[in-house]
């Protein structure tokens, strides 16, 4: 039939190819030598049952035939990802940027996460919200990993951002409410770490773990071990005396005095005084604040605007180096575990950095800066070691000012309207993560796009942070 063989292993490969360039739409790459660049979600709408294949290397179009898209399915290769999402809901072609819309919608549940448990906590308390926060924490993921179809892992994903947010954020606040001021800035960035400590050890497990089935189990199976921390973690004191439940704080800061054996600091009646200041508190406070109230007096707006834009930058900036460590050009499992890595000095750097002379408002800024930068950088340099390198400075510049500029803000509202000062903010925060994942699709537009706008941003941001109140003199005056 072929006849001899030096005819047929001449006319096979000639066949393999008239075969591709006749189903499989390509154009030429002029920057490439010529190379033909095939299409991989369309092929020519032809009837192939009728097309005459052995003489195909023959065949030439008078015209180009139409183009529909492909309905044969996907072949996924499984040698280092053996079920992703990707594969499993056949995120390809025209919902190849489902993926990335997904992450907006688990930022939006870290949004509804943030209100809804804060506000819960204000209302029952710190210690059953908590609970319930981490009751959910536990039962979403454990759903989520054998959703059948992608917009109920969607579905689930919002509640466990949620669920995760209201963990976090009352953990948190009970941390923070457990310690005296002068010890709060050394809570956070312990707090910070642990958070970033869980950022590498997801890197370690996902590199062991490449079914994403298995690795939803995988990481929600240490949330069961909280059953054990019921018997250490007490509702905060604070609270409960915001509440006039005197009694019930008083209990637990004896507690905790005689588990610290400083029972000697605690005077015979504190409860008394205690009482005493709360009634005062309560009865200058009978005006309840509100979010129009930053925004009375042209000072005030200014700062509230600028620490609002601040966070929502650092939140857009860190999110967006998180979600794009995969287009460092290097091993993701590596350039994911050190985006975790560089956090830690970052927060601890921190520390001295704001009790140094060069106080809180440079701190931030440099930081912030720093972070900016290192994104615009990062344009000009190749995949590869220098431009994760990079990439990472950047992460440790944006961290270290996303963790000072929660205090920063903090001392700049006023004392009366700083709960819903730092609400205004947060959100503003979670704002920019909605949007991190869907600027980082401008990419298609053009491939710099992304970092240009974080970086730029960050730096923007780091300007406008100088612009805030100098209040480095009052901290020193306290000491």
């Amino acid at each position: 039939m072929w006849g001899p063989g030096s005819k047929r292993r001449e006319i096979l490969p000639r066949m393999f190819h008239a075969l591709r360039n006749a189903s499989v739409p390509y154009s030429i790459d002029d920057d490439n030598n010529g190379e033909l660049v095939f299409e991989h979600c369309s092929k020519y709408d032809l009837d192939y049952a009728e097309f005459n294949w052995t003489e195909a290397y023959l065949y030439e179009e008078s015209e180009e035939p139409k183009e529909r898209d492909c309905d044969d399915g996907w072949i996924y290769d499984r040698s280092q990802y053996p079920r992703t999402i990707i594969s499993d809901f056949n995120l390809v072609c025209n919902s190849e940027k489902a993926a990335d819309i997904a992450q907006s919608i688990f930022f939006a549940g870290v949004l509804a996460g943030s209100f809804i448990f804060g506000s819960v906590s204000d209302i029952v308390g710190r210690y059953y919200t908590y609970y319930t926060a981490v009751v959910l924490l536990a039962v979403f993921p454990l759903i989520n990993a054998f959703a059948p179809s992608f917009w109920l892992y969607v579905l689930f994903r919002f509640f466990i951002a949620a669920a995760n947010m209201g963990t976090f954020l009352i953990a948190f606040v009970i941390g923070t409410e457990l310690v005296g001021p002068s010890k709060r800035v050394t809570a956070n960035c312990m707090i910070q770490c642990t958070f970033a400590v869980g950022y590498m050890l997801l890197a370690v497990v996902a590199y062991f773990v490449r079914d994403w089935r298995i690795l939803q189990l995988t990481i929600v199976a240490p949330t069961f071990l909280f059953i054990f921390t019921i018997p250490f973690v007490t509702e905060s004191p604070r609270w409960l005396i915001s509440k006039r439940r005197f009694s019930d704080a008083a209990k637990i800061i004896t507690k905790a005095a005689k588990f610290n054996k400083k029972e000697d600091r605690l005077p015979p009646n504190f409860i008394q005084e205690i009482q005493k200041s709360e009634e005062l508190e309560h009865d200058s406070a009978l005006k309840t604040a509100t979010f129009i109230d930053l925004f009375r007096t042209p000072n005030l707006r200014i700062s509230t605007l600028n620490c609002m834009y601040n966070w929502f930058i650092n939140s857009l900036v860190y999110y967006g180096l998180s979600l794009s460590t995969s287009d460092l050009g290097s091993n993701i499992y590596i350039a994911f575990f050190i985006s975790g890595a560089v956090e830690i000095p970052a927060y601890i750097v921190g520390i001295p950095m704001m009790e140094s002379r060069l106080g809180r408002r440079y701190s931030t800024s440099i930081c912030e800066i720093l972070g900016g930068v290192a994104c615009l950088l990062t344009i000009f340099l190749p995949p590869g070691g220098w431009k994760t390198m990079i990439a990472m400075i950047g992460k440790f510049g944006i961290s270290a000012s996303f963790s000072l500029i929660y205090i920063y803000s903090a001392e700049v509202i006023p004392t009366p309207l700083r709960s819903v000062g730092v609400g205004m903010c947060s959100t503003a925060a979670r704002v920019g993560g909605i949007l991190a994942p869907l600027i980082l699709l401008l990419d298609d537009v053009w491939e710099p796009l992304p970092l240009l706008i974080f970086g730029f941003s960050a730096v923007i941001g780091g300007i406008l942070v100088l612009y805030l109140p100098r209040l480095e003199e009052r901290c020193y005056q306290r000491r």
